[in-house]
């Protein structure tokens, strides 16, 4: 079975002028990438992954190929739980018939929740057809169908070729996945399915409007909707000069339209403008941003920019090349945008590779949109020396904010061997890290990558590389931001809190940049939200924390892969201002109720109070009878009581009067008292008096 990818096109030779600082190398190795019980082992061993999705932090799908014991393909399900990774063959057994050779790949991952996700690929059926197939994950269990053909105008019975490349879920139930197919004529057509409500229809793309050639080789690569009936998906179609173009197919509330992408306001366009286009985002219905590359008059590739306003595609408008791009009339300046991610309408980041004016020198492109205006390409730094060629190629990217951006490709290291790449966009400036492949492989590869952020930011990148141990056999790799740390506290100190923890043992494959801890206060969520960034080393203080609040501190390690795991410490207590704990005193200060008159005390010889308490310590109730003035003044005690509070639960005061005491309210008419009332809590004590008559 021959699989159609969006591959790698040779770039041409160029000379090399390095422009751009590089940081220190860092070089890490990629997360282990768990293969089912039967897969093939040692130097037999070939696997791929083609495409990832990240539903919340720590819990992602990825999707692909490998190699079971027997040579035979296999479909694959990488699943992470919690920052874990686990392996599992596609089951084919549902499927109508299945060749023993089953030659099957899953191509496009889409997820609505943990544990619900739509996966698209193909197989070969025990007649040797390539038969496009649907893989459906509810509640953790995955399940898998056939595209049911039967709606499609003709099908070519004798290899229909079908295969689905792209899948996106808008919501629940409510997917759209792109592909194409063969029909009676032995023409490419372009393949739309549909899921409504959990069922699936198929249909073939209209070209209605489009000069197309008698086999208008359709080729759908990538869909991206912003809701459930408005999607937009790209390819390629071959006109009625059997020239290549970029095939735009735009679907407003369920209807589909097919368009050729404008290139009327290009510098120049070659006579076969070859022109493709290979990514699409859609950030809301009608915004959606594609990307691609076309041959200009020189009979270079240029990258290729187009932008949706409404329904209607905007003129396609050409990537301007970074500084050191090659200029020369004797050399090509090849560009090659191959993926974008938008963040919000205008705001998107797109990534390629270009030939820059280096001998054989092949470059990364990385490409930067701000409310609706595309910057030149930067050339997208490498990790540590390359080779005289890197041979860099970035082949996916995912933007959780308009400037937090990961991407994720290839490159060749100072050795030679092709190594996975990694880089991130934060604030508008690029970061990269390099990771040797468990097997080598120095030449030119045709390697593919993808990566998926959740909300908060946690990415994973899920690619392969080619390995050299037995020729064209791939490897694949997996890359996800840290896991949790562990022993996270908190020590507070006043209205300060020192956080300390330990970091994590699994670091995502990349090494770990820093931390974030945030703190949440539990008893007003208002005031919560503080967070701190810090380095590799040492825990952040902090300060200003609410007094008589109670907080937890939530710590994530963070790499380039992004945010990682958080694991939060136990709630730790501010302790109460001395106001705060002084206005608590107040119920403290004077007697209420029948329980205070001098007939229930001459009976009870005591007063219990409730006290509700903002901290532990002590709480301490004295009543004194003072008389006389100045020298002569005597302050006699009379009654007293205290307790021990544990945190804020509500604690009994019992005040007992002692022998004096007993004697003033058996002779009383009136008795003025004044109370003392005190709260200890280690260097902490608080007093108020007041002074209150008893009857």
């Amino acid at each position: 079975m021959t699989w159609h990818r969006r591959g790698r096109r040779r770039l041409a030779s160029t000379v090399v002028v390095v422009v751009a600082a590089c940081a220190a190398p860092q070089i890490a190795s990629a997360e282990t990438v768990p293969l089912p019980s039967g897969a093939a082992s040692g130097a037999a061993q070939d696997y791929v992954l083609d495409s990832t999705a990240c539903p919340a932090a720590g819990d992602c799908v990825a999707v692909g190929r490998y190699a079971d014991g027997s040579g035979n393909g296999q479909g694959l399900i990488e699943t992470e739980s919690n920052g874990s990774w686990t392996a599992q063959e596609l089951n084919l057994s549902s499927l109508p018939s299945v060749l023993s050779n089953p030659s099957a790949e899953l191509s496009s991952v889409a997820c609505t929740s943990v544990g619900n996700c739509v996966a698209g690929g193909a197989y070969v059926d025990s007649d040797s057809h390539q038969q496009g197939l649907i893989a459906t994950e509810t509640g953790g269990s995955w399940t898998v169908s056939e595209v049911n053909t039967s709606a499609l105008p003709s099908l070519y019975s004798s290899n229909p070729d079908v295969t689905v490349t792209s899948v996106s879920c808008p919501s629940a139930g409510d997917c759209t996945a792109v592909g194409y197919y063969t029909d009676g004529s032995d023409a490419k057509q372009g393949l739309i399915l549909s899921e409504s409500n959990g069922t699936w229809t198929a249909g073939k793309l209209s070209l209605s409007g489009l000069s197309t050639a008698s086999n208008p080789s359709v080729n759908l690569v990538q869909v991206s909707c912003a809701s459930a009936g408005n999607c937009a998906a790209v390819g390629t179609y071959r006109d009625s000069f059997l020239h290549s173009q970029a095939l735009l197919v735009t679907e407003s509330n369920g209807t589909w339209t097919a368009g050729e992408a404008n290139l009327s306001q290009l510098p120049s366009v070659a006579g076969n403008p070859e022109a493709f286009v290979e990514s699409v985002s859609c950030p809301s219905v009608g915004a959606c941003t594609a990307v691609g590359y076309y041959v200009d008059g020189t009979s270079s590739y240029q990258g290729l920019l187009l932008n949706q306003s409404g329904s209607t595609w905007q003129p396609a408008t050409e990537a301007t090349l970074p500084a050191d791009a090659a200029g020369s009339t004797n050399l090509q300046n090849d560009l090659y945008v191959n993926s974008v991610s938008c963040a919000s309408a205008g705001n998107c980041t797109a990534v390629g590779a270009y030939d820059s004016t280096s001998a054989n020198d092949v470059e990364g492109l990385e490409l930067t949109e701000t409310n609706g205006s595309w910057a030149p390409g930067v050339e997208a730094n490498l990790p540590g020396a390359g080779s005289s060629n890197p041979e860099v190629w970035l082949a996916s990217v995912a933007c959780v904010s308009a400037e937090h951006c990961v991407t994720a490709g290839s490159y060749d290291g100072s050795d030679g061997n092709n190594q996975a790449l990694i880089a991130q966009q934060s604030g508008g400036n690029w970061t990269t890290a390099g990771v040797e492949q468990p097997t080598t492989y120095d030449n030119y590869t045709d390697d593919g990558a993808g990566v998926a952020c959740a909300p908060g930011g946690y990415c994973a990148a899920a690619g392969y590389t080619l390995s050299d141990v037995i020729p064209n056999n791939d490897s694949g790799f997996l890359f996800d931001a840290p896991g949790a740390v562990t022993s996270p506290s908190a020590t507070v100190d006043g209205t300060s809190a020192q956080v300390a923890w330990t970091a994590p043992s699994d670091t995502g494959g990349l090494p770990i940049t820093g931390y974030t801890i945030t703190a949440n206060d539990l008893t007003d969520s208002a005031r919560g939200g503080q967070t701190i960034t810090v380095g590799t080393s040492g825990g952040p203080t902090f300060k200003g924390l609410t007094p008589d609040d109670t907080y937890t501190f939530a710590v994530s390690a963070t790499s380039l892969m992004g945010t990682g795991i958080a694991a939060t410490t136990e709630s730790v207590a501010v302790p109460a201002s001395k106001q705060q704990i002084s206005a608590s005193l107040g119920k403290l200060l004077a007697p209420k109720g029948a329980a205070s008159r001098l007939r229930s005390l001459r009976r009870t010889h005591a007063y219990t109070f409730t006290y509700k308490p903002l901290e532990s310590g002590r709480v301490t109730v004295r009543w004194y009878h003072i008389t006389g003035h100045g020298k002569h003044k005597k302050k006699r005690l009379v009654a007293s009581g205290s307790a021990r509070t544990t945190g804020t639960s509500s604690v009994k005061v019992h005040v007992k009067l002692n022998k004096l005491g007993r004697r003033l309210v058996k002779s009383s008419h009136k008795l003025r008292l004044t109370a003392r009332v005190t709260f200890s809590s280690g260097s902490t004590t608080v007093t108020r008096t007041h002074t209150f008559t008893l009857r």
